[in-house]
């Protein structure tokens, strides 16, 4: 079983119930303050979440309070895109899901960071595609 397959059959197995976003909440009331405190001090108008998943620990109101731009890498981006959808579907508008392994990737994380700066979402893609490559590349070195 391929590892994107293995977490699509998770989340999509995963009973939410009452509880499961409530026991998110204190975390994603700090990231929420966090990513408010930034964007109001900022004129931050791009932002890349990386390993969304399900956006348990995001407030994704936040992203609609500003102009700003969201992109979400994940493995299992079908279930980004649910997440969205079902608690703030108007931020489907103005976000980019990309789906994408990115297990791994610490050591390109910069160049990524570098990328995303320059806000072309076919850059962007370009670099996460290179980064597999990369990585081997570094892990082959190491050893």
């Amino acid at each position: 079983m391929r590892l994107q397959e293995f977490y699509e059959r998770m989340n999509k197995s995963f009973v939410e119930d009452a509880e499961t976003f409530t026991r998110w909440e204190k975390h994603r009331s700090i990231l929420a303050k966090y990513i408010r405190e930034l964007l109001s001090l900022s004129d931050i108008k791009r932002i890349l979440v990386v390993g969304s998943g399900n956006c348990y620990d995001l407030d994704l109101h936040v992203f609609n309070e500003h102009e700003v731009v969201v992109t979400f890498i994940d493995i299992d981006a079908e279930a980004t895109r649910r997440a969205i959808e079902d608690r703030e579907p108007m931020l489907l508008q103005k976000a980019n899901i990309i789906q994408m392994d990115i297990l791994g990737w610490n050591d390109t994380l910069e160049s990524i960071k570098a990328v995303f700066a320059q806000g072309d979402t076919q850059e962007i893609l370009r670099a996460f595609k290179q980064a597999p490559k990369e990585i081997s590349s570094f892990r082959t070195k190491r050893r």
